[in-house]
């Protein structure tokens, strides 16, 4: 790809994988990263995957990301879609959604910029 981006913030933590290697990992849920992860992707389907760590309460995950080659642009976004599961093996579920910031539990969102 051209240009390859992906933001994401969790409640309490995360550790980003694409392709099964680290991206980065976060430990702030009022801070979102940006990371640019053309390097991580690969010709054809690439998999991402979200360890998502919660100390108290319920867990809370955003992301987006845009990918953009010669021929098209893929933006993809957390919400319905996004399946959730407690051991990333098996018995995935769809998510609660609480709806976008700043709306509780997130209220603002920063944004700082990685590039690993």
């Amino acid at each position: 790809p051209e240009k390859a981006v992906f933001r994401i913030c969790g409640d309490d933590a995360f550790k980003l994988y694409i392709n099964d290697k680290k991206v980065g990992e976060g430990y702030n849920c009022k801070i979102a990263q940006q990371y640019d992860v053309k390097r991580f992707l690969k010709q054809g389907e690439n998999i991402f995957f979200i360890e998502l760590i919660n100390h108290a309460s319920v867990g809370g995950l955003l992301f987006e990301g845009e990918i953009s080659t010669a021929k098209q642009n893929i933006s993809f976004v957390s919400g319905e879609k996004t399946l959730f599961s407690e051991n990333g093996k098996s018995d995935w579920t769809a998510p609660h959604l609480a709806g976008s910031p700043p709306t509780s539990p997130w209220g603002p969102i920063n944004l700082i910029i990685f590039n690993p």
